[in-house]
């Protein structure tokens, strides 16, 4: 269920709070690609990002946009924990976000720490909106 959610990259914006718009634009540079708008306050990027899932995985590239060259890479695996069945989504991401955003740019100039606040904090409310999602379809398998 979690490889389904992840890699229906369209519906996005229906459960995860900081994607504005998802849209599915076909085939791009020989991958299935959608259009990414994610969206705070002050600040937007909005990507094409050329999608490659198969049972287990979903890999995402920036292919232009604001992310370009960007890259996030969801891997689901299955646990059994005292003879439930679980799944642990494991992310690993590589998101500019100063490359978009003015804002950012100048906050990481004044402290460039704050680069890894804002990239995990931004990269988790999209995975907890796909964990939501995930487990209200399918009620039976947690994720974790």
């Amino acid at each position: 269920m979690l490889v389904r959610v992840l890699a229906h990259t369209g519906g996005w914006s229906r459960f995860v709070p900081t994607i504005a718009k998802s849209t599915s634009l076909g085939q791009k540079q020989g991958l299935p690609a959608t259009e990414l708008e994610q969206s705070l306050p002050l600040m937007s990027w909005t990507t094409s990002w050329g999608v490659f899932a198969n049972a287990t995985a979903v890999d995402m590239f920036g292919l232009d946009g604001d992310l370009t060259r960007s890259r996030m890479r969801w891997d689901v695996r299955p646990l059994t924990n005292a003879g439930a069945m679980q799944s642990e989504i494991v992310l690993r991401a590589m998101v500019d976000y100063d490359h978009g955003s003015v804002v950012v740019r100048e906050l990481y100039k004044l402290e460039p720490l704050f680069q890894y606040g804002i990239d995990v904090g931004l990269q988790l409310v999209i995975l907890r909106g796909i964990k939501q999602q995930a487990e209200q379809l399918s009620p039976s398998t947690a994720a974790r």
